[in-house]
């Protein structure tokens, strides 16, 4: 007989072995007093894992609640999964992967000497950090419709997002149907940001022979509206900007569409013609104000283009606009048929210019063009 305490002790933990005390679904764990420990809210598999059966509520396959309470400079790390590759062959080692009927949806890949991450969300590629880009390669669906859904990528150094499609696939970006695609960019308070930039490749040993536009906006296809008269349709409209500074300040030259010149032949190249706008069929409308005829006093016309009347046996006129300095070019010809009429010079000066002519035998209508 031995001395001391009599213990019972209980033999077994094989497979199908009863734990006494358990709540089924729990993961036993040791505890902080190196007794078998459970967590039945916050640490549970399924009791039907990997089945989750019922006819009503939501049932998790695994469920890790974790309670993060912290102050000052702390952080915490939800779930730690820390794999050390001491050697790796030249296929896909895998951190983790997230199926649906077998099929991937998401996952963590480790790929020789970068990380990519796979998620079910638009099929292009997105850049975040040196050597790491996340690629999603199937499409989003299950959004609701009536609610706004958002996708924010964002990276943690340059703010790059980069969309791209396959190897040998367009990247395209698509609407839902009735909607806008809205680029907008966030409100800068210092540096001096561009709002949206396109930049061409520089592309080399192109096909021979065979025109490659860079960038083509293509309106072509045809938009039925429903019977109504429509006053005005405009398919591409740039909006002009207002500048402003926070003290006095003047901007000599200012332009809301620029073009830098036309094309520029470069090694080896020839180009017979070279335009810097080439408007290939369609007429060119600059608005323009016409003066009825019979008033001949001086006008204001703050647009390109307009008509003015001189009366009978006059020699000049006056025409404010707001679009005139001194060095502007002014074109003017006569509009009505006139045995005398015949333009002598334009003068133009700060917001206004003169028409002088050999005194015209009867009214006589003028049209000009203003060439800033």
């Amino acid at each position: 007989m031995l001395a001391g305490t009599p213990r019972i002790v209980e033999t077994g933990g094989a497979i199908g072995s009863a734990v006494v005390g358990g709540t089924a679904g729990s993961v036993l764990f040791v505890g902080a007093t190196n007794l078998l420990a459970q967590d039945a809210t916050n640490f549970v598999l399924d009791s039907g894992f990997p089945t989750l059966t019922g006819s009503s509520g939501t049932k998790a396959g695994l469920t890790l609640g974790v309670t993060v309470n912290q102050s000052g400079t702390a952080s915490s790390t939800s779930l730690l999964i820390n794999t050390t590759v001491t050697a790796a062959g030249s296929g896909s080692t895998i951190l983790t992967d997230w199926q649906v009927g077998g099929v991937s949806v998401a996952g963590v890949y480790r790929l020789a000497s970068y990380t990519k991450y796979v998620g079910r969300e638009i099929g292009d590629t997105i850049g975040q950090a040196v050597g790491a880009y996340f690629n999603f390669n199937q499409s989003i669906s299950g959004g609701i419709q009536g609610q706004a859904t958002t996708i924010q990528l964002q990276t943690n150094n340059s703010n790059t997002v980069i969309f791209r499609g396959g190897v040998s696939e367009d990247t395209v970006i698509r609407g839902y149907a009735g909607q806008k695609i809205n680029l907008t960019s966030v409100a800068s308070t210092t540096g001096s940001p561009t709002v949206v930039a396109i930049t061409s490749p520089a592309d080399t040993t192109l096909t021979a022979s065979t025109e490659s536009i860079a960038v083509n906006v293509n309106l072509s296809a045809t938009r039925q509206f429903s019977t109504g008269a429509l006053t005005t349709q405009r398919e591409m409209l740039i909006q002009a900007p207002t500048y402003g500074f926070v003290g006095a300040s003047t901007i000599t030259t200012a332009g809301t569409l620029v073009i830098s010149g036309a094309p520029i032949a470069g090694t080896n190249a020839t180009i017979t013609n070279s335009y810097a706008l080439w408007l290939q069929t369609g007429g060119v409308k600059l608005d323009s104000t016409i003066t009825a005829p019979g008033t001949t006093t001086t006008q204001t016309i703050n647009k390109p283009t307009g008509r003015i009347n001189i009366a009978a046996a006059g020699t000049t006129a006056t025409v404010n606009n707001s679009l005139v300095t001194a060095n502007s070019i002014i074109l003017v010809v006569a509009a009505t048929a006139d045995a005398t009429a015949r333009v002598t010079n334009v003068v133009p000066g700060a917001g206004s210019f003169v028409i002088n002519t050999a005194a015209v035998t009867a009214e006589t209508a003028f049209n000009f063009l203003v060439i800033s």
